[in-house]
C-alpha cells in the first residue's frame, strides 16, 4: 500500500486596474489566495512607471510614486503567479494605468502703463486637452479675480503714483490630474504727472 498526496492548486483573487495620475501615489496591492500559505511572485511589464522602479518581486506591492512624462497614457501589466508546495496556480493580471504628467509652459511677465493694453496671454502645455484655471491676486489692475483659459488683452488701470504688480497663478488640469502651478506677473505703471509752477512777475533787470 502507498499514499498519494495531491496538493491543492493555489489561486488568487482578481485585482482591479489601478489608474494613477503621474507624480501621485499608487494604491497598495494586497494579494488574496484561496489557500493560506500561498506565495506570490509577480512581474511588471513597464518598470520605469514608478519610483522606485518596479520590475518584479514577491508578495504584496507597496504604494509607489507613478511616473509618466511621455504625454500619453501608459498601461503597465502586472502578472502574478501563486505557488504552494511546488504547485503553481493560474496567472492573475491587472494594469497600472499611468495618466500623463500635466504641464503648463511658463508665461512671460508683462509691464504696461496705465490706460495701455496688455498682450493676450495664450496658455500652452504638453497636451492640447489641458484646462488652465487662473487666479489674479489684484483685480484692481483691470483683470478679473479668476478665470479659465486664455487671458484676453485688457486695459491696465493704475490710479496711484507707484507700480502695481499683480501675480497670476495658473493651475493646469487634465481630467482628475492636476499639474504644478505656474506663476507670472503683470505690472501696471502709473501715468507721470507734473504740477504747474506759479506765475512769476519780475521787474526788468531782476532775477527770476
Amino acid at each position: 500500500a502507498f499514499i498519494v498526496n495531491v496538493n491543492p492548486k493555489p489561486g488568487l483573487s482578481a485585482i482591479q486596474n489601478d489608474t494613477i495620475c503621474a507624480n501621485s501615489n499608487s494604491s497598495n496591492i494586497f494579494w488574496t489566495s484561496n489557500i493560506v500559505g500561498t506565495t506570490i511572485s509577480w512581474t511588471n511589464s513597464i518598470p520605469n512607471i514608478s519610483s522606485p522602479i518596479l520590475s518584479n518581486g514577491n508578495g504584496d506591492i507597496a504604494s509607489f510614486v507613478a511616473l509618466n512624462n511621455t504625454g500619453a497614457v501608459l498601461n503597465s501589466t502586472v502578472n502574478a503567479v501563486p505557488e504552494l508546495n511546488g504547485c503553481l496556480g493560474d496567472t492573475t493580471s491587472f494594469d497600472f494605468v499611468i495618466l500623463p504628467e500635466v504641464i503648463v509652459n511658463q508665461s512671460s511677465d508683462q509691464v504696461v502703463c496705465h490706460d495701455d493694453t496688455t498682450t493676450t496671454i495664450i496658455f500652452s502645455g504638453n497636451n492640447p486637452a489641458i484646462i488652465y484655471n487662473w487666479l489674479n491676486n489684484n483685480p484692481g489692475i483691470g483683470l478679473g479675480a479668476n478665470g479659465s483659459g486664455n487671458i484676453s488683452s485688457f486695459t491696465g488701470i493704475n490710479n496711484t503714483n507707484i507700480d502695481i504688480i499683480s501675480t497670476i497663478s495658473v493651475v493646469p488640469s487634465l481630467g482628475t490630474c492636476v499639474g504644478d502651478t505656474m506663476f507670472f506677473t503683470i505690472t501696471i505703471k502709473p501715468t507721470p504727472t507734473l504740477s504747474a509752477p506759479p506765475n512769476q512777475t519780475i521787474c526788468v533787470g531782476s532775477a527770476t
